[in-house]
């Protein structure tokens, strides 16, 4: 059966779109907006669900600072001013993990997501490394000026480990480095809001972000279960095919109501407690 061209989704047509004005623009307007694009390529999936997720968690978080030990509380005035260095910390870590992701994942982007820059062709593997090495200084930089330097740290470390060093392919560690790096993405703009880091006062951001961490590593293979029988005909190691799709589902309940009662238990989670 013929293979049929993915459409792509609705942000990307529009941004297909402007795309075409480049044959009005001057040659270097043109090759702006081409690298523009390409950029976003490698972010756009994942807008929604991690730049939103962590501008949110931090600004929620930031308005009740003192809760945490991590200085004054901001008004909503100073939390809007903080969003695009929030936002800056968190696009340049994720297209970071994502140039490793992708350059790893380019024969399979090639079937279900061929809009991607690499299996499109608008830039090549050797290329794509390339901008890769760049991005760690660049990304660290941007740390070091607006804040969060140690989830930054983490996150680089992990996003390799989790690429490059074989660390997604056992399901449990895999759960591990995607537990922790989700957990950066939301530490790094709250830092960056806050001006404090989460060690800083009485370690009660601390134990609250270690929690997170704990509970999102113990149910991050929640993701795994709507593709079982792909990751199986794939060869993938997924914890429901490891330990059962009974078993992962029980370990997703207890991490997640165990990490509840915890934060409960030591007053942490005070949106619910």
């Amino acid at each position: 059966m013929a293979l049929t061209k993915t459409a792509l989704p609705g942000p990307r047509r529009i941004l297909e779109s402007l795309i075409l004005f480049r044959r009005v623009l001057p040659a270097y307007l043109s090759s702006l907006l081409y690298h523009v694009y390409t950029g976003w390529l490698f972010i756009g999936d994942d807008i929604k669900n991690t730049t939103t997720v962590g501008v949110l968690f931090a600004a929620v978080h930031a308005y009740v600072a003192p809760i945490l030990s991590m200085g004054s509380a901001l008004s909503f005035v100073q939390i809007l001013a903080a969003v695009p260095s929030m936002m800056l910390w968190t696009w340049s870590n994720l297209f970071l993990f994502n140039l490793h992701n992708q350059r790893q994942g380019m024969a399979e982007d090639a079937l279900n997501k061929p809009w991607r820059p690499l299996p499109s062709r608008r830039l090549t593997s050797e290329q794509a490394t390339f901008v890769t090495y760049f991005m760690y200084p660049t990304t660290w930089t941007v740390a070091i000026r607006f804040g969060g330097l140690v989830p930054c740290l983490f996150e680089t470390a992990f996003s390799l480990w989790y690429n490059e060093l074989g660390g997604s392919g056992n399901p449990f560690l895999k759960s591990l480095l995607n537990g922790v790096g989700l957990t950066c993405f939301l530490v790094g703009p709250l830092e960056v809001a806050t001006g404090h880091a989460i060690f800083s006062g009485q370690g009660k951001s601390a134990a609250w972000i270690f929690i997170l961490a704990a509970a999102m590593t113990v149910t991050s293979h929640i993701q795994d279960f709507r593709d079982v029988e792909g990751d199986r005909a794939a060869g993938r190691r997924t914890i429901p095919l490891t330990i059962g799709d009974m078993n992962a589902r029980v370990l997703a309940a207890i991490g997640g109501g165990g990490s509840s009662s915890i934060a409960c238990k030591d007053n942490l989670f005070w949106f619910f407690c």
